[in-house]
């Protein structure tokens, strides 16, 4: 029993020994006053870009390995996740500075100002720069994520180092919790243990998990949270309003939260055991919202100006997406002359219709987790914009949705989109000669077409039938 219990652990110290590498490889202390918002500041030369790769692939090795052979308690899956977490609290921000336009946004918000109205180029002096492109926007994000920024500025009294981690913290716990919940779900659909396990792990050890919601501390893994949380509140209680309110956080947290609510919306209506039941909670569900967003709003004013900019964030500032790949085919093909607008303009009403048939889907009595992972994916392949976080969307309702096919090609997604900043960086730079078009023809059908076809060529290993550890 202890040799076996000693083989079992193997895999999950290998794992902690790679994410203990990465605050040596790219330490936060020295840095987090300096703009450092690309992987090549750390890892400049084409042979340390390949090494980040050879580490980003034996860690997705092990995840994968690990939760279809590693047979622990769900306390110690999360235990595990913790360990692995915490290193990645005091590493750079590597991939994005997202991080920093949170810190200013919440400083903004502690000052008596509108991080609506005012840019942080206009009072953040000191900082600005750190924010890049953010710099001169004001925020993106929704109200309860404006609340966070401004709570977590108040809690470290406004210190850059103080506050930079907790939001690193933050995205731990939400690591935790949309894990907990994966597993929870899990187990609510099939009865069973060993599947819950290994999509909590698939989720909890996983690095491009871990490098998006710790390391860079994007708030996606807190919208994750608010709308599995409220799916889990309906599965396990069966109270569909509140768990509809509850989901409804997820896009005053962040717009791209919006995509599922419909699915599983409908999934309740169709639960429901009579008109008058369907009508009644429609009825709530409605009145409910409006409170919701105007108690969220009201230190911020009318969130319609906020909703219009947010609709359009997707189409802006464009790259790394299959509609740029398409405008830059289009500009070497004689006859084509569509502009970078008229490219952009066919993405959103694609994404509406195609959306619009999955509900139907729904409707029909399909999965709806299973769509809002369909839904998520065209929404990554119809904007202009795409942001190696956003892979993260589709993962979880792939996982809970039963479906071997959506877990594999969703898990994939995630390895081709870390990937990709090697492929748009070092490999653009040192074998593209810096040429971006080249960039995303290869880029492109290697982000978001390989993950739709491998899946057919992967066997799953078979689980391991012990008992949890």
């Amino acid at each position: 029993m202890g040799k076996k219990l000693g083989k079992s652990f193997l895999i999950p110290l290998f794992m902690l020994a790679g994410y203990c590498l990465l605050p040596l490889w790219f330490p936060l202390i020295p840095h987090y006053q300096q703009d450092v918002t690309d992987l090549r500041g750390f890892a400049p030369s084409l042979l340390s870009g390949l090494a980040y790769a050879g580490l980003l692939m034996t860690l997705f090795g092990l995840n994968w390995l690990a939760a279809h052979r590693v047979a622990f308690s769900p306390r110690l899956i999360l235990l595990l996740s913790c360990l692995y977490g915490l290193p990645l609290l005091f590493v750079y921000p590597i991939n994005a500075n997202d991080v920093f336009g949170y810190f200013l946004q919440g400083r903004i918000t502690l000052s008596g100002a509108s991080p609506y109205a005012v840019s942080p180029a206009e009072v953040e002096t000191e900082y600005a720069a750190l924010a890049g492109e953010w710099a001169d926007s004001v925020s993106p994000y929704g109200p309860v994520w404006t609340g966070v920024e401004a709570f977590l500025s108040w809690t470290t009294n406004g210190d850059l180092l103080r506050t930079l981690v907790g939001f690193k913290l933050v995205g731990l716990l939400s690591v935790l919790g949309v894990g907990w919940l994966i597993f929870e779900l899990t187990r609510l659909a099939t009865q069973r243990e060993d599947g819950a396990r290994r999509n909590a792990i698939l989720w909890l050890w996983n690095p491009a998990v871990l490098f998006m919601l710790v390391i860079d501390a994007h708030n996606d893994g807190v919208v994750l949270f608010w709308l599995l949380l409220g799916l889990w509140v309906w599965k396990k209680h069966d109270l569909p309003l509140l768990a509809t309110m509850i989901m409804l956080l997820a896009p005053l947290t962040k717009l791209s939260g919006i995509v599922p609510v419909p699915f599983f919306a409908v999934a309740i209506l169709r639960s429901l055991p009579n008109l008058s039941a369907r009508l009644r909670y429609v009825g709530l569900s409605i009145v409910g919202a409006i409170i919701l967003i105007f108690l969220t709003f009201l230190p911020f004013g009318s969130p319609r100006d906020l909703f219009v900019r947010l609709l359009s964030e997707s189409q802006a500032g464009g790259g790394f997406s299959p509609l740029a790949f398409v405008h830059f085919i289009g500009e070497t093909v004689p006859g084509i002359e569509l502009s970078i607008g008229e490219w952009v303009a066919w993405g959103t009403p694609l994404f509406v219709i195609i959306s619009g048939l999955l509900l139907i889907g729904v409707f029909l009595g399909q999965s709806a987790s299973q769509k809002s992972a369909e839904s998520y994916y065209v929404y990554l392949i119809t904007a202009f914009k795409f942001r190696i976080w956003y892979a993260l969307w589709p993962f979880p309702f792939a996982l809970i949705s039963g479906s071997p096919y959506h877990r594999r090609a969703a898990y994939l997604l995630l390895v081709t989109s870390q990937l990709s900043v090697i492929l748009y960086g070092h490999v653009r730079i040192y074998l593209f000669n810096g040429n971006h078009a080249v960039a995303h023809l290869v880029g492109v059908p290697f982000t978001f077409l390989l993950p739709l076809i491998l899946p057919f060529l992967i066997k799953t290993p078979k689980m391991t039938p012990s008992k949890p550890t």
